[in-house]
């Protein structure tokens, strides 16, 4: 027992090479689930993970989720074939999908319209429509909760503090909340108006590695805004927290 317990944990390498000999030995297709993964940070780890990446047999293949842009070599995967993107655009809703979901959920209780106007505001997001339908479940006005839903609603609030905004550092969230004030802006914009110190260009990076809620605008990578409901949810948070006032921002 005591020898048991004093045993050091399986290196990095020793676990890649035992994955890599099972997959072989195995001989059929086999898929390799990695969730969470935005939580691993050791730069050993992921450096060790490439290489592992790298050396898969044929018949492996890894299916990767992660909140955030992996750590990882990703244009040199890109570059050999060795990567597929699925990302947040490729995941929303059609209206056709979204009004189908409702339905599934809350049966004849909305209209088409009705449906519709809620993906409108959900962006085709699936965690944003699932919260509507649990909102709407408790309703007994379904025109009255289509008109109001926001990021606002109490679901979807409490998901997006939670799960969202509590995960960042004080830094992004401040910058968050100063440009919800605006419902567009690009980088000059947002120095000049609520990031005096600079570098909000490299704050939209981030952003957008993060994948947060971050809607581009045009092609070039200048303009954008936030998702409806982020946005929403991000001035709530401001009042509730008492930052409405703290800048006054007058758009032409």
């Amino acid at each position: 027992m005591e020898e048991a317990c004093s045993a050091q944990p399986p290196s990095i390498a020793e676990i890649s090479a035992s994955i890599l000999q099972a997959a072989e030995t195995a001989g059929r297709r086999t898929l390799l689930v990695l969730d969470d993964f935005h939580l691993l940070s050791s730069r050993a780890v992921l450096d060790s993970f490439a290489r592992f990446a790298e050396r898969l047999p044929g018949n492996l293949r890894l299916l990767i989720l992660s909140r955030t842009d992996p750590r990882l070599p990703l244009a040199r995967f890109r570059a050999r074939g060795m990567l597929a993107d699925i990302r947040a655009d490729d995941l929303r809703f059609s209206v056709e999908e979204a009004e189908s979901f409702l339905r599934k959920s809350l049966g004849d209780l909305l209209s088409r319209d009705q449906a519709a106007a809620i993906d409108r505001k959900a962006e085709g997001w699936a965690a944003g429509l699932q919260m509507a339908a649990l909102s709407l479940s408790r309703r007994v006005d379904p025109e009255a909760f289509v008109r109001s839903f926001s990021g606002s609603d109490r679901l979807v609030l409490e998901f997006l503090v939670e799960e969202v905004l509590a995960a960042q550092t004080p830094e992004v969230r401040d910058f968050l909340f100063a440009s919800s004030l605006l419902d567009r802006f690009c980088p000059a914009l947002l120095d000049e108006a609520v990031r005096p110190e600079g570098g909000a260009e490299e704050m939209i990076r981030r952003l957008e590695a993060a994948n947060l809620f971050l809607v581009p605008l045009d092609d070039e990578g200048t303009w954008y805004r936030y998702h409806h409901l982020f946005s929403e949810t991000l001035r709530s948070r401001r009042r509730t927290l008492g930052l409405e006032g703290e800048r006054e921002i007058l758009l032409a």
